[in-house]
């Protein structure tokens, strides 16, 4: 299992090049994988974050709209896409989240671009 979610992810990669940040969630929203960009962002290890709930090391995040479009992906199966401004970051980002039929949930996010 292991194996064939680290080839889809660098699968995934390879789709959506650096310029994207990228982490996968187990049907339990556990931290299966976490991108190097990813680490830099938040500061956090992807070894720090392995196997821990993304609730419970970012509780802020259950209270906008991205914990609403996770739990909906997640629950309903389907694809999500939104943008949401991060006042941590100061920046506006855009969301794509990606069921798997393994159960998993790929989360890329990169930031929007002025039109």
């Amino acid at each position: 299992m292991a194996e064939l979610l680290m080839q889809e992810v660098s699968s995934q990669l390879r789709h959506y090049g650096e310029t994207h940040y990228f982490y996968s969630l187990d049907p339990h929203f556990r931290f299966e994988y976490v991108c190097s960009a990813v680490e830099r962002l938040w500061g956090r290890s992807f070894l720090s974050l392995k196997g821990k709930v993304i609730w419970d090391e970012f509780p802020s995040a259950k209270e906008d709209e991205g914990y609403a479009r996770h739990v909906a992906a997640m629950h309903e199966r389907m694809l999500q896409r939104y943008s949401l401004f991060l006042p941590q970051f100061q920046r506006r980002y855009c969301f794509t989240l990606r069921p798997l039929t393994s159960g998993s949930l790929y989360c890329f996010f990169e930031e929007e671009r002025a039109n």
